[in-house]
């Protein structure tokens, strides 16, 4: 059941009223989609309809949206699992990933594909509302002030909407996904974070705590941000399985 709720005051305190949230649905249901674009206008976003892979990557490489609600089973040889690959090799656009199978392995392929959130049909359009919100949030896309945003000890603000890290000298760009796992270790710096912690602070309470994924994450950060990630000099694995940010040679970061 879709719940055709009005632009409330939550979202209004997040955008000016003349802002409007602009969120691609690919989807192959034309039902489906057309039902989410009238959905999304009601409440101030404005919706946007691609469906099959090919048209999708096309019109993200040329317009700008704040984000992606991608079905995973699509037609066409190309899945949304292969459409968020190919999407996170030119960007960090907040993706939610859609299944109707709500099996184990979709959520580790999501996250290993690039995917910053799942969501089961059927589901209330409250619940894809509130996700995107999420995603948005954590990416640095609303105008909402989140706990880290300056990472203290004279350092500079983190800036979180441009997805950039700077390590002694050496610009890095991230994922939305990275950024966030990197933002909770450097708020912290110099102190072990736990799985669990790292795990509810990217995915939320609502699913167990899955170490794989935190693994996963942590992985694809040191890739970008090490040296060699073999041996890492700034994500560093503590007691306990533990991970923290070793300042070791960051000089400047913003």
């Amino acid at each position: 059941m879709i719940d055709l709720s009005s632009r409330g005051p939550y979202l209004q305190s997040l955008l000016p009223l003349e802002v409007k949230l602009r969120v691609l649905v690919v989807d192959d249901d034309r039902a489906f989609c057309d039902l989410m674009v009238r959905t999304f206008e009601l409440i101030g976003f404005e919706g946007h309809v691609a469906h099959d892979g090919a048209t999708a990557l096309a019109v993200l490489r040329q317009q700008s949206f704040d984000a992606v609600l991608l079905d995973i089973l699509m037609p066409g040889g190309m899945t949304g699992l292969d459409i968020c690959r190919e999407l996170r090799t030119f960007s960090n656009i907040p993706v939610i990933m859609v299944t109707a199978l709500n099996r184990a392995e979709d959520v580790v392929q999501s996250i290993n594909a690039g995917a910053d959130s799942i969501i089961t049909k059927p589901f209330r359009f409250r619940e894809a509302q509130a996700r995107i919100l999420a995603v948005l949030r954590r990416a640095g896309r609303l105008k909402t002030t989140l706990p880290g945003d300056s990472l203290g000890d004279g350092m500079q603000p983190v800036k979180r909407s441009a997805n950039e890290v700077t390590i002694d000298g050496r610009l890095h760009l991230l994922s939305s996904q990275e950024y966030r796992l990197f933002s909770v270790l450097a708020a912290q710096a110099e102190q072990p974070v736990s799985k669990a912690e790292i795990f509810e602070a990217l995915w939320g309470k609502e699913q167990p705590v899955n170490p794989n994924l935190v693994e996963r994450v942590i992985n694809r950060l040191r890739v970008k941000v090490e040296d060699d990630p073999s041996y890492p000099q700034y994500i560093v694995t503590c007691a306990y399985g533990h991970y923290m940010y070793r300042r070791r040679g960051a000089k400047n970061l913003t």
